[in-house]
């Protein structure tokens, strides 16, 4: 086999593969990628059997066949390599000649006949969506999947179909134990046949993947399902991100359904006021108190071995109460990064009771869970 293909397509794909292939899997080869040249085109592949990608690459085939690379060594290599066109080819059987210019570059591979096969998907039904609403989903909910993985079925995000008197959504709804963040999106005409007769969770790497793919977008993608998988396809990319099995948890026990207090707070300036008081706790818990009363807002850091950080801002309104709550500030932060309205409410009722944080102005059916931190020493102010 031998390839000549322009460094910046190589780039391209090597940098959405090595990301995709294992690096510490007890299967070697899951480490590379396969190239292969199919009905004249350039095919790659990538997999570590939780998510796999396959795609079509531009370039001139000089000789047909097929080759293992390993996906991180070959994305490093082509970083530091001048922009022009790459050679690849076989040489010896099982070693792989990389050329560009005076550079030159030969690697040992593993079998490709050894590398696991990339799933048909022939008989899938694949439904059209936009690309742009899907990365959106992702976006505001993707910082909310647990980062652990002592609880499996919080290591991904839900996605479902629902009716909730508005027509049929798509729901997206993560958590991580200590907050919620939950998305429906209006389905358009096109995406009514969408199969997703079923809840399904799609893994924290699988959320990943698919973000990296559709942020290359601004079109529709195709989005499909069989039993054990979740597929996008777009011109010349196929995604395959395998479904986690289990239960997600009963998420709508914990949304509160009536509120005492409200507060209204411009998102930037509460976020700056945030960013303020959390320097002090570095890597620390980022446990905040909230003081609120009338229309001011106080925000107070306190460590016994660190020290203590104050500030202060004005509400745009506040209605119930005064209330001393403590949250993790990390939790706030990345809301507010998330969102891009000028203010948003955070909705509570007293010390012990999550509060709801809704965008002002921007996707009515959006919302943010957070559980507060019990404060466990009163201070004077």
């Amino acid at each position: 086999m031998e390839l000549l293909i322009e460094k910046t397509e190589l780039f391209r794909w090597f940098f959405k593969i090595q990301n995709i292939s294992e690096k510490r899997s007890t299967m070697p080869i899951l480490s590379n990628g396969l190239l292969k040249t199919e009905d004249n085109s350039i095919h790659i592949y990538a997999t570590d059997l939780e998510v796999g990608i396959h795609g079509i690459m531009q370039g001139e085939i000089k000789s047909p066949g097929e080759i293992t690379v390993p996906s991180k060594k070959i994305f490093e290599i082509i970083r530091e390599l001048p922009s022009s066109k790459i050679s690849l080819r076989i040489i010896n059987q099982n070693q792989l000649e990389l050329q560009c210019g005076k550079s030159l570059f030969t690697m040992m591979t593993l079998p490709p006949e050894n590398y696991p096969p990339f799933p048909t998907i022939e008989n899938i039904n694949f439904t059209p969506i936009s690309s742009t609403s899907f990365l959106d989903m992702i976006e505001k909910t993707m910082f909310s999947i647990s980062a652990e993985n002592i609880r499996y079925n919080l290591s991904g995000a839900l996605l479902e179909r629902i009716e909730n008197g508005k027509g049929e959504r798509i729901r997206m709804v993560a958590t991580d134990g200590h907050r919620l963040a939950l998305i429906d999106k209006p389905m358009e005409k096109s995406e009514i046949n969408i199969q997703l007769s079923r809840k399904v969770i799609i893994s924290r790497k699988g959320i990943h993947e698919i973000r990296r793919l559709l942020e290359e977008l601004n079109t529709m993608v195709m989005i499909g399902f069989d039993e054990k998988s979740v597929i996008f396809k777009s011109h010349d990319t196929t995604l395959m991100a395998r479904l986690m099995e289990g239960e997600f948890p009963e998420y709508q026990e914990i949304i509160p359904r009536s509120f005492n207090r409200i507060l209204q707070v411009n998102r930037k300036k509460f976020a700056e006021s945030l960013k303020r008081v959390s320097v002090l706790s570095g890597d620390r818990s980022q446990i905040i108190r909230f003081l609120l009363d009338g229309n001011n807002l106080k925000l107070i850091f306190s460590d016994p071995d660190i020290g203590e950080a104050k500030d202060e801002l004005e509400v745009t309104r506040y209605e119930g109460d005064p209330l001393e709550i403590g949250f993790n500030a990390l939790y706030f932060s990345e809301i507010c990064n998330a969102l891009s309205c000028d203010e948003i409410l955070i909705k509570m009722n007293d010390s012990l009771s999550p509060g709801v944080v809704f965008p002002v102005e921007e996707n009515p059916d959006y919302l943010y869970v957070v559980m507060p931190i019990k404060i466990i020493e009163d201070r004077e102010e």
